[in-house]
């Protein structure tokens, strides 16, 4: 016996309520810094003087110059310092 549970779609011009969702974790800063050379602190008080090269959820990836990377979880991080070039 199929299911007889009435069906209803919005009407025509009625729109789908998409519910708001805001962004986990704030502002979306990270991707400006991409490329740029930053100044991180680790939360032991270390200085990592490198370029941001890339992020995810829990980790940041620094190229520290002369072939070396280093990844650090965003968790070991207290502050990054960036100044912001301007666009061309």
């Amino acid at each position: 016996m199929p299911d007889e549970t009435p069906t209803t779609t919005p009407a025509e011009g009625e729109k789908k309520a998409k519910p708001k969702m805001k962004s986990p974790g704030g502002p979306n800063f990270l991707p400006d810094m991409l490329g740029q050379k930053v100044l991180a602190r680790l939360v032991d008080g270390r200085p990592i003087n490198a370029t941001l090269e890339a992020f995810n959820a829990y980790e940041l990836l620094f190229d520290l110059g002369h072939g070396k990377k280093m990844m650090v979880f965003k968790h070991a991080v207290s502050s990054i310092e960036f100044t912001k070039s301007p666009k061309e």
